[in-house]
């Protein structure tokens, strides 16, 4: 059932902003470069997680009041991105030249462990490379049940498909409803 749109938001992140996530980026890597991912494992896709994960903080933080930003905990990466009340969130970001065709995706291998630890996903687009300020979109939010439901496909490249659940692009609830939600 499609939602009603609303204008997405956007996030800019600041040079010293652009910074840190690629110091970030670059902890998560050293943690995970030997390990297989549900996609590609490079510096670049761990740089636009993390721009989209402090972008969707600060608006949290401006827009609903103080999250713990779990992220910034190299220890918890095997947590949610961002706790706010009970709502524990994952941020999910792409390069803005993949959203149409291959944004708004959980691998189907993902998802259980996905559940484990979230109940939202905010879901994210940057250009790559940013400039600076970055601009971050903040597109809207779905439940781990909208991700659950979501029509699975093969989608990226050739040569490198992932079998996902793909949401709608006409599915994702918008922001302010995610601000009216109950902590």
């Amino acid at each position: 059932m499609p939602i009603e749109r609303q204008a997405p938001s956007f996030w800019l992140l600041s040079e010293s902003q652009i910074t840190e996530a690629q110091e970030l980026s670059n902890q998560t890597l050293r943690r995970f470069e030997s390990l297989p991912g549900h996609y590609r494992n490079t510096n670049n896709s761990h740089f636009v997680g993390k721009l989209g994960e402090i972008a969707a903080q600060n608006w949290i933080d401006q827009n609903r009041g103080p999250c713990v930003p779990i992220f910034r905990d190299e220890s918890q990466q095997q947590s949610c991105d961002i706790k706010f009340g009970k709502s524990r969130i994952e941020v999910k970001t792409w390069n803005r030249s993949f959203w149409e065709k291959w944004g708004r995706c959980i691998a189907v291998n993902q998802l259980p462990a996905l559940e484990k630890k979230a109940d939202i996903i905010i879901w994210c687009t940057v250009s790559i490379p940013p400039r600076t300020p970055a601009k971050v979109q903040l597109v809207g939010w779905s439940t781990l049940t909208d991700v659950s439901n979501a029509p699975i496909r093969w989608t990226g490249p050739e040569g490198r498909k992932v079998r996902n659940h793909q949401i709608y692009q006409n599915e994702i609830r918008p922001l302010a409803s995610f601000l009216s939600k109950e902590r």
